[in-house]
């Protein structure tokens, strides 16, 4: 089934009070694999949000972004002080859900995640949806749809909570909500990060330029490894930070860093892989210090960073 109709779906029914959400992520790309997960992001008025938690829904994992207005603009600008974008990006390069449409699923769909309990009764043309339970002398019937924990539904029923209970999960604002903040997403994003302070790519060019020497010192395979993996990770960190870009961690780091320069993520994987099969550095130095020599060049004798006073008197332990 789709992605997007299959997160829509569970959208709606989880959360039928949502204003706006999106499937970020590979899911709705072509980039799409067996491996790939729902990354959903959902904005509701208050709690329970903010939230993030992770379920699996018919065998597929969805990670649940739960924000409010408030908490989704808060999250940005965190991750944006760290020069990372993960939550604006799936905002801003997700797919808005259609948060109008039915919010019944297949019975295969329904029945991986939702309960009738003995003595109850679930009549034709009806559907039990995922995370509902129909109690004991309970019927659901034609037309109606059990959508919340612990629901014994008639047309018109409300649940064991309380809550009234309708037929179809909907959006009464639609996608207008959504198109805004996604319209705020692509904004910020295009922006890019903040401008790095006074000498702060001259610190990332000192710690690069001290790996290299610790890279070409090292005496043991795994040695070798560990500082191959950490050199290759601040390399592209460097050469973001000097570009003002914005950087990532995983698979969206070499995406980043093919932005700036298309032909270093592979020279630093080979590199990697050369020091890490055959203990052989030689490719990896030069693809570093290519980004080094684009950055200033090698940092070692000179630098000076001032060191501050904590305002806080520090306790010494016993």
């Amino acid at each position: 089934m789709d992605p997007v109709d299959v997160a829509a779906r569970l959208v709606a029914v989880r959360f039928p009070e949502a204003h706006a959400a999106f499937l970020g992520g590979s899911a709705p790309t072509a980039r799409r694999t067996r491996w790939s997960d729902l990354d959903i992001v959902v904005v509701i008025d208050g709690p329970p949000a903010p939230f993030r938690e992770t379920t699996r829904h018919d065998g597929q994992l969805v990670e649940w972004f739960v924000q409010t207005p408030e908490s989704l603009r808060h999250y940005w600008r965190q991750d944006a002080s760290r020069r990372r974008t993960p939550l604006l990006q799936m905002v801003a390069e997700g797919v808005p859900l259609n948060l109008g449409r039915s919010a019944t699923l297949s019975d295969s769909e329904a029945s991986a995640e939702s309960t009738a309990l003995p003595g109850s009764t679930v009549l034709p043309g009806s559907t039990v949806l995922p995370g509902s339970t129909v109690l004991p002398g309970s019927t659901v019937l034609p037309g109606s749809a059990a959508s919340s924990p612990d629901a014994a539904l008639s047309t018109g029923t409300t649940s064991s909570t309380g809550a009234t209970l309708s037929t179809n999960a909907t959006s009464s604002t639609g996608g207008f909500a959504a198109a805004d903040y996604q319209a705020e997403a692509v904004a910020l994003l295009a922006a890019g990060p903040a401008a790095p302070g006074d000498g702060v790519v001259d610190y990332q060019r000192y710690l690069v330029t001290d790996l290299l020497d610790d890279l070409r010192g090292a005496s043991g395979a795994v040695e070798i490894a560990y500082l191959a993996g950490t050199i290759m990770l601040a390399a592209s960190d460097l050469l973001l930070l000097a570009e003002n870009r914005w950087s990532a961690r995983g698979k969206w780091l070499p995406r980043r860093v093919a932005e700036v320069d298309p032909e270093l993520p592979g020279r630093l994987a080979d590199g990697l892989r050369a020091a890490v099969s055959d203990s052989d550095r030689d490719v990896l130095i030069a693809a570093v210090l290519a980004v080094l020599d684009h950055t200033g060049g090698p940092l070692q004798d000179g630098f000076r960073v001032a060191g501050t006073v904590s305002a806080s008197p520090i306790t010494h332990s016993q």
